[in-house]
């Protein structure tokens, strides 16, 4: 399946990330570095699909979302919603998409 937004805007999903380093390792440790992508339930488009989508944020909670000195837990998980019905748009495409030696933007055409 391809998803995009209707108006062709990129998306911005919220995700977490973390780095950590073994403290009984010295100093040059390495260091692990992870990252989700945060879901909630799906919406109207996507549940035809999945159950769960990604929390894709619009613009203008782009900020609170990336204050890392905002701890206001509440504030923040009324952000993890579905987006709304109208944002995206979707269709299916070649099984070609399965296969990471396949390349090119014919990927993307409709199947």
């Amino acid at each position: 399946m391809y998803i995009q937004r209707l108006d062709g805007e990129p998306l911005a999903v919220a995700g977490l990330w973390s780095a950590w380093r073994d403290p009984a390792e010295a100093d040059d440790g390495k260091w692990l570095h992870s990252a989700t992508v945060v879901t909630t339930a799906a919406n109207g488009t996507m549940e035809p699909i999945h159950d769960r989508m990604p929390v894709i944020l619009p613009a203008s909670a782009w900020a609170e979302w990336l204050d890392a000195s905002n701890e206001d837990i509440t504030a923040l998980g009324k952000l993890l919603i579905p987006a709304p019905d109208t944002l995206l748009t979707t269709h299916k495409v070649s099984t070609d998409v399965n296969n990471v030696r396949n390349k090119g933007a014919h990927l993307i055409d409709p199947a």
